[in-house]
């Protein structure tokens, strides 16, 4: 046989049996279709009754559909026990059903009936499904359960706040269970989409309108030239279902074109200060310079430190360190890989030298002007730098100067924060690294349509 017919023949979920809650329709109903492909055997679970049974009758004998309100535990029970009953065994549990309170919302106008929506349904449901998926899977020392959460578990500003709750609360609940089902050879993951138009999240939308929405909030992703649509979360969820994961577990697999590791009103800071300043190349700015001048001295300081605060058993070493460690464009490739390097060697340094009870942690600072930022560069500028830079945080009516960053030094060199170990404190504006302003793009483009 060629490798080509071999690889054309090879099915990534051949013989495993699969539940898909939610499958009735987007992103469920491309999972289906696409586990149905490679050769799973498929259970969709939904209310939307209807809908289900034709996706079942249409894909043929392997795939079934059942009745179920994942908020009811009977409902979820009886759902495994008949998969079971029918296929002896269940692989891979997609806990993907959900729903959203609205589109956008304050939380001055947020319902206790809102709340109790999305954590009943989104978060009971995936605690339930994984109840019982567990329950079977344990005893077979093997298994996956997948959750979709979303890209809200990465960055602000994206939903409503009982949807944001109920999302993060399944991160939470996902990483607790890898760590107690990992003993018993069970995978557990998620898979955070960014915003794609489906059934839930496009109802009422005209269908031009929707192919619109597609392209523009794509757009505000990192990646360029590629459109998310529901296929390309179940592609993801295929990947975490298939043996080709099978050494991956409490990951959140984040599917959002790179929006939630850049924020594009730093373009603000570099049309403020001269391009042959901030756009240093690397032929100007040689790496290893760079790593010597902020990693290895770096480490030649904290090996002495440590020489004479490990006998006392007591002191305290912290390094100053960048906000570009916790998203991306903010400074050239060089600076960033360096300080990347000194964010690993304080976690590790916090594991090693805390035996010794010396805490070890990092202040990490939004762009502030100092002697070495603010080089040749005139004081008006400087004056209308600070400004314009704080202002794209997400906390209005401060700036952040030099002194900002001591205090915050202060309080993690001082006994007040004495159980305080392996801290990147964030020093951003408010969120800087947690919330994308474009997002405001989307909020307007569905409320116009």
């Amino acid at each position: 046989m060629s490798f080509t017919s071999s690889t054309a023949s090879y099915k990534r979920l051949e013989g495993k049996v699969a539940i898909i809650t939610g499958g009735a329709s987007g992103i469920g109903a491309s999972a289906v279709r696409i586990f149905h492909e490679q050769g799973a055997k498929v259970v969709i679970a939904d209310i939307q009754d209807d809908l289900g049974e034709a996706i079942a009758k249409n894909l043929g004998e392997h795939v079934c559909y059942i009745h179920c309100n994942v908020s009811k535990e009977d409902n979820v029970r009886d759902l495994v026990d008949a998969t079971i009953a029918k296929h002896g065994k269940l692989d891979i549990m997609y806990n993907n059903a959900g729903v959203m309170d609205r589109p956008f919302g304050s939380i001055l106008d947020t319902t206790k009936a809102d709340l109790d929506l999305c954590v009943g349904v989104n978060l009971g449901g995936a605690f339930l499904g994984a109840k019982h998926a567990a329950r079977v899977m344990v005893p077979r020392h093997k298994g996956v359960i997948l959750f979709t959460t979303s890209a809200c578990t990465s960055i602000a500003g994206l939903s409503t706040h009982s949807y944001a709750a109920s999302k993060y609360a399944i991160w939470g609940l996902a990483r607790n269970l890898a760590a107690e089902l990992g003993q018993h050879g069970v995978r557990v993951n998620c898979v955070s989409p960014f915003a794609v138009m489906t059934g839930m999240t496009a109802k009422g939308i005209h269908e031009d309108a929707i192919a619109q929405i597609e392209v523009a909030v794509s757009g505000m992703g990192n990646l360029k030239g590629e459109v998310l649509k529901p296929e390309g979360i179940a592609r993801a969820a295929l990947f975490l279902a298939s043996d080709e994961a099978n050494f991956v577990s409490g990951l959140n697999l984040v599917v959002d074109g790179g929006f939630s590791v850049v924020n594009p009103s730093m373009l603000m800071a570099h049309q403020l200060v001269p391009e042959n300043y901030l756009l240093v190349s690397l032929d100007s700015c040689r790496i290893m310079d760079i790593f010597s001048y902020h990693l290895i001295y770096i480490l030649a300081g904290a090996n002495h430190a440590a020489i004479v605060m490990v006998p006392r058993r007591k002191g305290v070493i912290l390094f100053t360190n960048s906000m570009c460690t916790s998203i991306g464009g903010l400074s050239t490739h060089s600076y960033a890989a360096s300080k990347y390097a000194i964010w690993g060697l304080a976690k590790n340094l916090a594991v090693k030298l805390g035996q010794h009870s010396v805490r070890v942690n990092r202040v990490s600072l939004f762009a502030v002007l100092t002697n070495m930022t603010a080089k040749g560069i005139h004081d008006d500028v400087i004056a209308q730098f600070e400004v314009a830079v704080s202002g794209m945080g997400n906390l209005k009516g401060e700036v952040l100067k030099p002194e900002g960053i001591a205090r915050v030094v202060l309080y993690l060199a001082s006994d007040e924060a004495n159980f305080v170990s392996g801290l990147d404190l964030v020093v951003d504006g408010g969120g800087f690294s947690v919330v994308n302003p474009s997002m405001l793009m989307a909020h307007q483009l569905v409320l116009e349509n």
